[in-house]
């Protein structure tokens, strides 16, 4: 079952790329719209990374990151499909056996690995070069050998710019007019991450329907996803608690 092309694909085709559409198999007495995790059939042609920088590239991850040369990717963020049987409006449901997962997996991931530039920050149980492996506390004293607390000026804007470019590439692909930072990383740096960060949203966020984009700490401070998640509970059992 063919995946319905974006608005992204389109404008990357009107360039000359055309990131390829996945490969996929109706799973042996499912729903149509089950499907098996399957190998592209056909390779992605070879793409500059200047040629799609600041641009969406919507496709199979497999097929075009191995179109991108090695050591061109400055950072990864990645949310993977979970083969829970969830579906999505652009593509068929994510359900195989665990075994077709898991080679999914290692084929994505391995191709990340691949990319991301040499020296990316290592952190136990994460790809090298991924937002958590970067700027996290953990992240910041494995490379600095101290507190993420103790971190100097260098440090702070390096963590900023790092998550306002997470933040831009979002705003890129999702339309987000406003994102709220918390964790004690950002709301411990303060002013001057935010200041990075911003820049760095303003750098990448520069197309039409992102430009704008705002990042901002978390009105309710380290508390914030603790009683957001906390309302998101109360309000799924039926209970008004007052929280937006």
């Amino acid at each position: 079952r063919p995946f319905r092309q974006s608005r992204g694909a389109a404008r990357l085709a009107a360039l000359g790329y055309t990131p390829p559409m996945p490969e996929v198999e109706a799973a042996a007495g499912e729903h149509p719209s089950v499907v098996r995790y399957v190998e592209p059939a056909r390779p992605a042609p070879a793409c500059s990374p200047a040629a799609i920088e600041g641009r969406i590239v919507n496709g199979e991850a497999v097929a075009v990151l191995s179109a991108l040369p090695s050591g061109c990717v400055d950072l990864v963020h990645t949310s993977p499909p979970y083969n829970i049987d969830r579906p999505y409006e652009l593509s068929p449901r994510d359900r195989g056996s665990t075994d077709q997962y898991a080679a999914f997996l290692r084929k994505v991931i391995g191709e990340l690995r691949r990319v991301v530039r040499p020296g990316g920050s290592e952190l136990p149980g994460h790809v090298p070069g991924v937002l958590e492996a970067e700027a996290s506390g953990p992240a910041i004293a494995r490379r600095t050998g101290r507190p993420a607390a103790e971190a100097g000026p260098a440090e702070i804007d390096r963590a900023g710019t790092l998550v306002g470019r997470a933040v831009g590439s979002v705003a890129n692909l999702l339309d987000l007019r406003l994102a709220l930072v918390a964790g004690s990383v950002a709301l411990g740096f303060g002013a001057p991450f935010f200041a990075a960060a911003q820049r760095e949203v303003d750098r990448v966020a520069r197309l039409d329907h992102s430009l704008g984009a705002r990042v901002r700490p978390a009105g309710l401070g380290p508390d914030g996803p603790l009683i957001g998640a906390a309302a998101v509970g109360w309000r799924g059992a039926g209970l008004d608690v007052g929280v937006e």
